[in-house]
């Protein structure tokens, strides 16, 4: 085994404690999730890591979060992946999953991994692993370097797809209407929005460009398989649709309210939890950056230009937060002034912080 040292039931208590996560076997089973992938590196160079476990080698140590699942993408043919499956099936006893109910005909292969719990004797886990089979061209991929995660060292390189092309296959996740997650697994959009808010940071010139790279490249792909003529405009459309709601859980009825909570109360350490405002914040952030990004793709718009309103945007909004008390005052006067002008309802904004009545006032002209 390869994260050995860390598949230890005291190392796993210890790290629960320290970043304060509620449920030990959350960090054991992240840990598994990097073990198996390492045991696919050792049969094929081809695998390339997606979705949560990737996100966290992006995060902040002290923003990460659990994932019971793995997500991989390859050009391997599914008689490849049974192959390397059988390889390692002495280690990891595993069963191809074919759904119930297949209503997307998404070239995927799903392996139900079984292992050991070292936290509760006796019990045993099954992990999800999901393999995307996909032109990797539709991908900017790279390593990235040994990294601390809350559950462990990874102590190796790993191949993942970029941040930029990560950011893509997120955002891409939203779009609800047409090719992201269905209404029916809509628990599942809370863990999306959370990544994409804390990797979006670490987003900078060649990322931005990744990121367009891929997401044509990725709907492209998603629409055809699907058997969806929805335009790029129309795509774009259905992610702000799901984000819009985000940022409005502060209103009475929110679809999306307790599907948070408990996500947060599973998933993400104490420290990590946001308040419903930081959720908003956080959205209303996503939500700018897929407006902007919008130029990009629709419009044809310069990338180095586009990308360096972004930089502007985030440099604005930090400069609110560094603001003192005072400062704070003068600012939030004239945001509300400013808003007053803009805002037919800017009544319902008066108690609320200056972030998100800057935000507010960033989407009316954007």
């Amino acid at each position: 085994m390869f994260y050995e040292k860390y598949l230890d039931a005291k190392e796993i208590q210890s790290r629960k404690e320290r970043f304060g996560f509620p449920d030990a076997r959350f960090i054991e089973l992240l840990i598994y999730d990097y073990e198996i992938f390492r045991h696919l590196l050792k049969a094929s160079d081809r695998f390339y890591l997606k979705g949560g476990a990737a996100a966290q080698l992006f995060t902040e140590l002290s923003q990460q979060r659990a994932s019971k699942d793995i997500d991989l993408v390859t050009d391997h043919t599914p008689q490849e992946i049974d192959k390397i499956f059988a390889k390692i099936n002495d280690v990891f006893p595993s069963k191809k999953h074919i759904p119930a109910k297949i209503v997307h005909d998404v070239p995927m292969v799903t392996y139900l991994v079984e292992v050991n719990s070292i936290v509760e004797d006796g019990e045993k886990l099954e992990i999800k692993a999901d393999i995307l089979i996909e032109d990797l061209k539709n991908y900017k991929l790279g390593k990235v370097p040994a990294s601390e995660v809350f559950a462990l060292n990874t102590g190796i390189d790993l191949p993942v797809i970029s941040l930029g092309s990560l950011l893509a296959d997120k955002f891409l996740t939203l779009a609800q209407k047409s090719i992201g997650i269905p209404h029916e697994k809509i628990s599942e959009y809370p863990k999306q929005v959370y990544d994409l808010a804390r990797i979006t940071k670490r987003i900078d010139r060649q990322e931005f460009s990744n990121m367009a790279y891929s997401f044509q490249r990725i709907m492209r792909s998603e629409l055809k398989t699907r058997r969806l003529e929805n335009t790029s405009e129309e795509v774009i459309l259905h992610i702000l649709d799901v984000l819009e709601q985000f940022a409005k859980l502060d209103e009475p009825v929110n679809a999306f309210k307790n599907y948070i909570n408990d996500f947060q109360s599973a998933y993400v350490s104490r420290e990590a939890r946001k308040t419903t405002s930081g959720w908003i914040a956080d959205s209303l952030i996503l939500m700018y950056l897929v407006k902007i990004f919008r130029r990009v793709i629709i419009k044809g718009e310069d990338e180095s230009q586009v990308y360096a309103g972004w930089v502007s945007f985030i440099k604005e909004l930090d400069g609110i937060r560094k603001l003192d008390i005072e400062n704070r005052k003068k600012i939030r006067e004239e945001l509300i002034g400013k808003l007053r002008k803009a805002h037919p309802q800017w009544k319902k904004y008066k108690g609320s912080s200056e972030e998100r009545i800057f935000l507010e006032l960033k989407h009316l002209v954007e």
